[in-house]
């Protein structure tokens, strides 16, 4: 419990037709299996950083003790083998709430499976047969469904519920968020 969170994006293209693909941020704590989604405009470093600190939020104000990446520019600048070079804009926000980051091995997804198998869900079980008027209607959907569906199911490795397992058992051993908070304002 508390060791380790899952971080991913998924792509949901151009729904609203204005030319601007959706995005989704992922992240999954590997032990409660809680989930947080957060849709986006853009995966640009701001709204990645933006993502997990409202994940932290939602956690309780709480982190996990490290978080598994892919090789995203977000967070891996360079890869050779089993040496990663982190972006040092990450390295600077991760160290900020005392957080080990670990980039996955390339064209490995199942070493992210639950933040993987997270995102399929959000697919099959949100995304497929809605209809959105607009952006900020598909973000109120998408909570609603976090809130009342997707964090208040049994889930299907653990046969817990996310919510009720991460109160019992996971939140206690997550981290406190650093209170100073982290800059996520947009430099242009």
């Amino acid at each position: 419990p508390g060791e380790a969170a899952q971080v991913d994006w998924g792509e949901f293209g151009d729904v609203f037709g204005d030319g601007i693909k959706i995005h989704c941020f992922v992240m999954v704590l590997c032990h409660s299996r809680l989930l947080y989604i957060e849709f986006t405009r853009s995966e640009k470093f701001e709204d990645f950083i933006r993502c997990h600190e409202n994940a932290f939020k939602f956690f309780g104000d709480k982190v996990p003790m490290e978080c598994w990446y892919d090789n995203l520019t977000s967070a891996v600048t360079d890869r050779m083998g089993a040496l990663v070079r982190f972006n040092a804009r990450f390295l600077s926000y991760i160290g900020h709430h005392a957080i080990r980051p670990h980039a996955c091995n390339p064209a490995r997804g199942n070493e992210k499976g639950r933040v993987e198998d997270g995102v399929k869900f959000i697919r099959s079980s949100f995304w497929d047969g809605r209809t959105f008027r607009d952006f900020d209607d598909l973000c109120g959907q998408s909570q609603l469904w976090r809130d009342q569906v997707a964090n208040k199911r049994e889930h299907r490795s653990t046969r817990k519920v996310p919510i009720l397992h991460f109160m019992a058992q996971e939140s206690e051993h997550l981290l406190p968020m650093n209170p100073h908070p982290y800059d996520t304002c947009e430099v242009l």
